[in-house]
C-alpha cells in the first residue's frame, strides 16, 4: 500500500475505493493548465458534489502556489492539496513538508511523475501511491 523509499512499488487504484482502502493525508491531486482536475481528482470531486471544483475555478493552482481544501466527511482525507500539472516533483515535497506528511496520497501518472521517483523524494515518509484507472 505505501511505498517508502527503496521499496518495491505497490500501488492502489485512483478511485473512491482505492482511497477507502488506504486513507491518506493529504490527497494530492493534479490540476491542468486549462483548470481542470486530472481524472482521480475528477473522481473525488464527483463524491464532494463539484468542491474541488469551485476551489480551483475561485483560485487556480500554479505551479508555486498550490490550492489546500479541507478533506470532508464523505472522504477519508482531512485535506487535499491541488497542484497545477506542470510543478517539479522537487517543489511539491518541499510545499508539502512544510504542512507535515502524515501519509501523503499521490497519482504519480496525474503529474507525470514515476512512482520510484516520489517514493524516493519523500525519503522515510510513508507515501500512498494511486495508479490511474484507464477510463
Amino acid at each position: 500500500m505505501a511505498a517508502p523509499a527503496g521499496s518495491g512499488e505497490r500501488r492502489l487504484p485512483a478511485t473512491v475505493d482505492g482511497l477507502f482502502r488506504a486513507p491518506c493525508d493529504p490527497v494530492v491531486l493534479a490540476v491542468g493548465d486549462d483548470g481542470r482536475l486530472g481524472s482521480f481528482g475528477a473522481l473525488l470531486d464527483w463524491r464532494l458534489a463539484g468542491r474541488l471544483a469551485r476551489h480551483v475555478s475561485r483560485n487556480p493552482p500554479t505551479p508555486g502556489s498550490p490550492l489546500l481544501v479541507p478533506g470532508s466527511a464523505l472522504l477519508p482525507a482531512a485535506r487535499f492539496v491541488l497542484f497545477a500539472r506542470s510543478t517539479p516533483l522537487e517543489r511539491a515535497v518541499v510545499i508539502l513538508s512544510g504542512l507535515g506528511l502524515p501519509r501523503p496520497g499521490i497519482c504519480p501518472d496525474e503529474f507525470a511523475w514515476s512512482g520510484a521517483d516520489v517514493a524516493a523524494a519523500f525519503g522515510d515518509v510513508p507515501v500512498v501511491l494511486f495508479s490511474a484507472v484507464p477510463g
